[in-house]
């Protein structure tokens, strides 16, 4: 039977550690900056050509389908990201804006975070009016393959992605609804 002496196990156990880290730091970075900030407009998407429609529950039990007759404009967030708060922030001031040209919907990622918590994370950051939703089976993150907390995306009715970034200014929402003919 072979064994491997402590000298080869050391130097075997270090570079697995270090590639294990990087794989963590990777995939963290990744998913802080796998788009771009705040972009100014529409941007090339990885969706499918046309998403299929995808029913949620909002947090007040209504159901939403999304893409519908409107554009749809959808920020992804968990109440536990801190920088999501300025993306939820610009989403509400955008809403009071344009209601009436487009959907609007605030998308909590975590299944295990309370209704509550959600409607207490709007309320603060003047977004109280947007409805919420969580995405329990990930269907709608899957569907438009959202990667990155704070993303937010533009839908056509037809399905395809008109606009994404990560956390733009309401100005860039509303500019971005202007472009799709919201």
């Amino acid at each position: 039977m072979t064994t491997l002496s402590s000298t080869t196990r050391g130097p075997r156990r270090a570079a697995a550690t270090i590639a294990l880290l990087t794989a963590v730091l990777v995939g963290a970075a990744a998913c802080a900056t796998s788009e771009s900030a705040g972009s100014d407009g529409p941007s090339a998407s990885p969706a499918p050509a046309q998403a299929e429609p995808v029913t949620l529950a909002t947090l007040e039990g209504e159901e939403v389908t999304v893409p519908a007759d409107k554009p749809a404009v959808m920020f992804f967030f968990t109440v536990n990201c801190g920088s999501c708060a300025q993306g939820a922030a610009a989403l509400g001031e955008a809403h009071a804006q344009a209601a009436e040209q487009a959907d609007f919907l605030a998308v909590d990622i975590d299944p295990n975070e309370p209704a509550e918590y959600i409607t207490e994370l709007l309320d603060t950051v003047q977004a109280a009016d947007v409805p919420a939703a969580t995405d329990t089976d990930g269907a709608l993150s899957s569907t438009y393959e959202v990667t990155a907390l704070g993303t937010l995306l533009i839908a056509t009715p037809d399905g395809q992605v008109a606009y994404r970034a990560t956390d733009p200014s309401a100005e860039q929402i509303l500019a971005a609804l202007e472009e799709v003919g919201a």
